[in-house]
């Protein structure tokens, strides 16, 4: 039927894909896509990385997975398949920032 479902949360990852389980909006047959920049993120607390750093590997990081999950769509759509796709809040804000929204919302 094409539906898509946001949910949005302030639970953590797996809180979240579980809320969705037992919602039964995620199922086991469905391919999952997660979009997070968590291994950034730590490398940023760390002090690994910058601010400014983190926020162009986040942005090309975000792109590539959104672009991946784009591919996964496409492939579930022939094949009739359920998609759902989980994103953390510092990949979300980036999602929907004016360089990468049109490929996210599409």
């Amino acid at each position: 039927a094409n539906i898509a479902v946001w949910v949005l949360t302030g639970d953590k990852q797996d809180t979240a894909i579980n809320i969705g389980q037992a919602c039964s909006l995620v199922t086991p047959n469905m391919k999952l896509r997660i979009i997070n920049v968590e291994d950034l993120v730590k490398k940023e607390n760390d002090g690994e990385i910058s601010s400014a750093e983190f926020e162009e590997l986040a942005m090309a990081s975000v792109k590539q997975q959104l672009q991946a999950g784009l591919i996964d769509a496409e492939a579930a759509k022939l094949l009739d398949a359920d998609i759902g796709m989980v994103i953390d809040g510092r990949s979300l804000t980036l999602a929907l920032t004016e360089e990468l929204s049109a490929s996210f919302l599409a």
